[in-house]
């Protein structure tokens, strides 16, 4: 009868003979590696997505907000008209990784209501709808004077989600004179 080896613990406790079978691991750690880096980058350029679109809608509610704020007070008596106002807001935006050139600022009042958009990239005037010459808060009886910004958020990464976003911020304030 054949005797089977006996197996001495060494000074770890472990036995000298290796229990793991025999094969041909080369190249499994490179695998893993690529697995696990695809999906890092994920979330990494995920994360720098959503942190563009929260800095421009945080760049969009100050810039409303700030125009709104800019168009209830007069300046030496002297009423801020729609379009003023609006290119004020449209001037104050930071939009990262976007164009400024797709932003739609509205603002309206008991005085006037206007819809203006910047400048194309072909340096052309800037298209107004509505009254551009009228002013908002003269004859609102100290009615709000709203400020509305939207805009269409395109990610410049096109893989991980979100890759569009809707943006919108308002801007109101009540007008401090009639």
């Amino acid at each position: 009868m054949a005797r089977r080896p006996v197996c001495l613990p060494n000074r770890w406790g472990l036995g000298r003979r290796d229990r793991r079978p025999k094969g041909n691991d080369s190249g499994a750690a490179a695998v893993e590696l690529a697995a696990v880096v695809l999906w890092f980058l994920v979330l990494v350029f995920g994360i720098i997505n959503y942190g563009f679109i929260f800095a421009s809608q945080i760049s969009m509610s100050a810039a409303a907000r700030d125009a709104a704020r800019a168009g209830v007070v007069m300046s030496n008596g002297i009423a801020m008209e729609c379009g003023a106002i609006a290119e004020m807001a449209s001037d104050s935006l930071v939009i990262l990784g976007g164009s400024p050139t797709a932003v739609l600022v509205t603002v309206s009042g008991g005085g006037g209501i206007c819809t203006w958009q910047p400048p194309a990239i072909t340096g052309d005037d800037p298209e107004t709808t509505g009254d551009e010459t009228a002013e908002p808060c003269t004859g609102s009886n100290g009615g709000p004077l709203t400020v509305a910004i939207q805009y269409s958020y395109e990610s410049i990464v096109p893989f991980p989600p979100p890759t569009s976003a809707e943006l919108k911020a308002d801007g109101v304030f009540r007008c401090e004179y009639t």
